[in-house]
């Protein structure tokens, strides 16, 4: 999945388990370079997570993958 933060794309790629009542997201984050208008980017696989203030929330995304 895609992982979007504030209608950015923040995560590529993204991959979610379950840690407690946290979710983790995993994927490629890509960050722009001088270079970027000829294609060329960087990408950094990274984690990131979230706790969602009801933990049944938890429950509800994990049945989605």
């Amino acid at each position: 999945m895609d992982f979007y933060v504030g209608g950015k794309l923040k995560l590529e790629s993204a991959v979610m388990v379950r840690n407690g009542n946290a979710l983790q997201f995993t994927g490629k984050e890509t960050k722009g370079t001088p270079l970027s208008m000829l294609g060329f980017n960087l990408e950094e696989t990274i984690t990131v997570g979230a706790t969602p203030r009801d933990p049944a929330d938890v429950d509800k995304a994990m049945e989605l993958v």
